[in-house]
């Protein structure tokens, strides 16, 4: 592919100008599916294409203001000279020199405003960048929040052989694969001493110690594997991984651990891309709190189509969830890359006909509390 890489450059920039056709798009999009590493340069040059567009546009005011100051100072300067019938070389010059304080007054000021109006513009456009850019790191002062609070508890209730502080975060986790494989957010199992997934079964609790085997910081993805000896294998999954994208407006449902038992959320697809036009990611219309990270998103026939991330707290019930194309490309490539035992996922949904207090008494029980210990100070 590195050979190929000017090719996908053009290819690139076509994508993001919307020169492609139909056909040269779809399997442009088909490429992205299976090189992440293609998606990533196209994610790195959206930023760029952003950053050209803002300026380009900063630039054109600039000239249009330019253009309006000189037609400004033209007109002036005729309305000067037409107050003079045929005025003598010398009969100009000292008309020149008598009008010039204002001509001079008067390209000040159409100076100043374009300087003005350039530095409000772009007060303006950072002013809402970092605005933005709250609304979706809320979420995780969201969590931090959450956090606090459980590290003062656990402060306040450490045992006496063990005097360091630790602090405990807590979100969601699901199975992936029936060999103990799980799959939660970066985010959650960053910089983590140990980690275990926790969930009641039968009335009997259940706590697995496991460990972070795969990172993806960019899609804020980790995979996770038990590695307790007294685990023996989880049930065969009930549902699979949905090959296509969801359509707009579809109904989708999510499981997850908001708080100590577990909660059912139900919306929609309310756009196809995230945070700002984020295409790893889709919008969808339920209601998720800190808790609700690495949760599953799934569809009315119980495939999994996306990895529950975040939430905008500016517009009401606007979350954000990782396509789950972006998962699978990251399985992909842990299977390649390493000699763990093979992720088994099912081929199809178990669950797609029955009604959905059915499809949750069975998912239930492959959805977990991920529970994140830190003792660094």
């Amino acid at each position: 592919m590195k050979e190929d890489k000017p090719i996908f450059i053009q290819q690139i920039e076509d994508y993001l100008s919307q020169n492609l056709d139909e056909i040269q798009r779809a399997a442009f999009e088909q490429q992205l599916e299976v090189h992440p590493e293609l998606q990533k340069e196209v994610d790195d040059y959206r930023v760029l294409f952003d950053g050209l567009e803002s300026y380009q546009r900063r630039k054109n005011l600039s000239a249009q203001l330019e253009s309006f100051h000189q037609e400004m100072t033209k007109t002036t300067i005729l309305s000067v000279t037409s107050q003079v019938a045929k005025p003598q070389p010398r009969q100009f010059f000292l008309t020149l020199k008598k009008y010039s304080p204002n001509l001079l007054v008067a390209a000040s000021v159409a100076i100043l405003a374009i300087f003005t109006t350039i530095w409000v513009l772009d007060d303006s456009v950072r002013s809402i960048e970092q605005k933005q850019k709250s609304y979706f790191l809320s979420l995780r002062r969201d969590i931090n929040k959450v956090k606090q609070k459980q590290e003062k508890l656990a402060k306040d209730q450490k045992i006496s052989q063990d005097p360091k502080p630790v602090r405990e975060y807590g979100a969601t986790a699901f199975v992936i694969s029936s060999n103990g494989y799980l799959v939660t957010n970066y985010h959650v199992v960053k910089d983590a001493d140990s980690i275990y997934v926790e969930s009641t079964k039968d009335k009997t609790s259940l706590s697995f110690k496991v460990e972070n085997i795969y990172s993806d910081p960019a899609k804020d993805l980790a995979v996770l594997r038990i590695t307790d000896p007294d685990f023996i294998g989880f049930a065969e999954l009930p549902y699979t991984i949905r090959g296509e994208e969801a359509n707009l407006g579809e109904d989708v449902f999510t499981l997850a651990y908001p708080r100590q038992e577990m909660v059912y959320g139900e919306g929609s697809i309310s756009a196809q891309s995230g945070y700002r036009g984020d295409t790893l990611t889709y919008q969808i219309s339920i209601p998720v709190n800190p808790g609700n990270s690495g949760g599953p998103l799934l569809d009315a026939q119980g495939n999994l189509i996306g990895i529950v991330v975040g939430k905008h707290l500016a517009m009401d019930g606007a979350a954000f969830a990782v396509k789950v194309k972006h998962l699978k490309a990251d399985l992909d490539s842990l299977a390649l890359n390493t000699d763990m035992p093979p992720i088994l996922i099912p081929k199809s949904s178990h669950i797609q006909f029955l009604k959905r207090p059915e499809q949750i008494d069975l998912l239930k029980d492959f959805v977990f509390v991920v529970r994140v210990y830190n003792g660094k100070e």
